[in-house]
């Protein structure tokens, strides 16, 4: 009997979207064709069990899945596949942006950073905010989007709009600049594209689109009501709650489990930090989660449950967008780690 076979690990994934998207900067998409060979490649290897079963009974290795941010292809394409696979999982919600319907801030800070603010004006709020770095091709945009996704990745929900209303006003300014040039160029030259840094979406980057918007609350409500899916909470705004005073993450909790609760109505007892990694949560983060009655907290943090793996701190694997040959490999390196 080998030692797995004593104490079975449980290994939990966690997914973010199914889509296939012609630019994903953040790798957050899974194209839905290797979404289900991965479901097919699980299913042929082990046991998948849900979140809410008790995981240290499991008598093999055994998987779990996970979503988390509420994208609303979570609804209307993993669903359907994970229906047909007969495959469980647990979404964990960012109730805020289901409230609002707005996009996700960093897929906003995307746009603004890769299409809409002018890179000589990107240059001027980086020297302002302390750094440098020459912005001259599409690589250079998407270096200096991970750098300032790091800046606001840190700051209160608060302090990140600021930081965003800035982008915004210089977006707002770049598009007003381009319709007067457009207004005024001849008709050949307006047949051709649109100037580099000019938005085709105009000063809208806050309004989601059909690529990137969050569930609805009816997607939410057929998310809840399928037998393969169960709900959790992910906080509101999306901030790393070690940014955060203990009563604005308590705030965060509390304000998210009670809106999923009211949307769906039926309890939420499951929780994952936003990032989810080491310096992204404390341990008093974790307490306050106990005492707003989450039974199950995930974390970002590679690693298996166990027998005396709390359930306060349930580490996963983030999966990216790999082919079957990959995923196959990545699952078995979980198994030695």
């Amino acid at each position: 009997m080998t030692s797995q076979t004593l104490d079975a690990p449980v290994a939990i994934l966690a997914y973010h979207r199914v889509a296939d998207l012609g630019e994903d900067p953040f790798a957050l998409s899974v194209h839905p064709d290797r979404f289900r060979d991965h479901l097919r490649i699980l299913k042929s290897r082990h046991p998948v069990l849900r979140l809410e079963d008790d995981l240290t009974a499991a008598r093999e290795p055994s998987i779990v899945l996970t979503f988390d941010d509420g994208y609303s292809d979570n609804a209307t394409t993993a669903l359907p596949i994970l229906e047909s696979e007969g495959v469980p999982a647990t979404f964990f919600i960012t109730s805020g942006y289901i409230a609002s319907g707005r996009r996700f801030w960093w897929d906003e800070l995307g746009s603004l950073v890769l299409d809409e603010v002018h890179p000589g004006r990107l240059e001027a709020l980086l020297l302002e905010d302390g750094s440098s770095a020459p912005i001259r091709t599409r690589e250079d945009r998407l270096s200096v989007l991970a750098k300032i996704q790091r800046r606001l990745k840190g700051l209160d929900p608060q302090a990140r709009e600021r930081w965003l209303d800035r982008l915004r006003a210089e977006g707002e300014a770049q598009s007003g600049a381009s319709s007067v040039a457009q207004s005024g160029a001849s008709s050949e030259a307006s047949s051709g594209a649109a100037p580099t840094g000019a938005s085709a979406s105009g000063s809208g980057s806050a309004s989601a689109s059909a690529s990137d918007r969050p569930l609805t609350r009816a997607e939410l409500k057929q998310l809840a009501g399928s037998p393969v899916a169960t709900v959790g909470a992910h906080g509101v705004d999306h901030p790393s709650f070690a940014g955060l005073s203990l009563g604005a993450q308590q705030q965060e909790m509390s304000r998210s489990k009670r809106d999923l609760e009211e949307w769906i109505g039926r309890p939420v007892t499951s929780f994952s930090f936003p990032f989810g990694e080491r310096g992204d949560f404390t341990r008093s983060s974790i307490r306050l989660a106990a005492e707003q009655g989450f039974r199950r907290v995930a974390v970002n943090v590679p690693g298996q449950v166990h027998r005396w793996t709390s359930p306060l701190h349930l580490p996963r694997h983030v999966v990216r967008d790999w082919p079957a040959e990959r995923f196959e490999s990545e699952l078995a390196a979980i198994w030695t780690r």
